[in-house]
């Protein structure tokens, strides 16, 4: 992260798409999300003929979403650091684009969007500032982040949520690399800072049981990172046995909470008074 912010420079990104296990987790992650981001997507309007940027693509099934909405009129673009794992459909504009270093691949969009992304970044003020940039006048902007600290399980609320080993390691571990666990709370603050108009937020969260498909995911993103837990001494095989257990058999938790914030960029004529370009 920025030195200005006192936080220490950012490390490698902990969840790679070129995991063996990242296909599998992105769907999955898709499966407990998609709901929530294509909704905020349809507050938007997005109709056939717009111009939309997907930022953070992963497999592409969000930039599926929209290109069917689009349709042949309009465009899509979906970029990634790492666009080996994104399936589209011809019609979809794939590119390798790394949000923190490169420029914008355009500024006429109608519509740009991110989901889980900038909590992962360094400098993520100045990335919402670029996405804003990239928007046309009158553009919307969708970012979708999670609050992953407000809501912990708490068994003074009910004697079986439970408490894991490895849901503790895995903040310890991203607070480490610099990832801001609390950013889809501030969205909503930032848009506002930045001039944006007729600002929309809502937040999804559930409450994850054993075998589901949250626990699922839970476990397989361990998995991603079980190595560096272990070194960091974060984690220990009897807590990660623990926990594993906990996820087959008895399993109550509330899930990250995810904010779905949307923004429009006002009319040229507003410019002036804090949008930056």
């Amino acid at each position: 992260m920025c030195a200005a912010n006192g936080v220490q420079p950012p490390q490698a990104y902990l969840l790679p798409n070129s995991s063996p296990a990242a296909v599998e987790r992105l769907t999955l992650l898709s499966r407990i999300f998609d709901p929530a981001s294509e909704a905020a997507l349809e507050r938007t309007g997005v109709t056939r003929g717009w111009n939309c940027w997907e930022v953070g693509a992963g497999q592409g099934g969000l930039a599926r979403w929209l290109k069917a909405r689009v349709g042949a009129e309009g465009s899509v673009l979906a970029t990634d650091l790492d666009p080996s794992i994104t399936d589209v459909r011809s019609g979809i504009e794939v590119r390798r684009h790394d949000v923190t270093q490169d420029p914008a691949p355009g500024n006429g969009f109608d519509l740009v969007h991110t989901r889980l992304l900038l909590c992962h970044l360094p400098g993520r003020e100045l990335v919402v500032d670029q996405l804003i940039g990239a928007l046309k006048p009158g553009g919307w902007l969708v970012v979708e982040d999670f609050d992953g600290v407000s809501m912990p399980p708490d068994r003074r609320y009910g004697p079986h949520e439970t408490p894991l080993a490895t849901h503790a390691a895995l903040q310890a571990l991203f607070r480490r690399r610099g990832v801001e666990g609390r950013t889809g709370r501030w969205l909503p603050a930032m848009m506002r800072a930045r001039g944006m108009s007729e600002i929309h937020a809502e937040g999804r969260v559930f409450m994850a049981l054993e075998r589901s498909v949250y626990a699922h995911f839970h476990r397989l993103t361990v998995d991603q990172v079980k190595d560096d837990l272990m070194k960091a001494r974060l984690l220990t095989e009897a807590d990660y046995a623990a926990s594993m257990t906990a996820l087959e058999n008895d399993f109550l938790a509330p899930t990250p909470l995810l904010w779905s914030v949307i923004g429009r960029r006002p009319a040229a004529a507003a410019d002036s008074k804090g949008i930056r370009p």
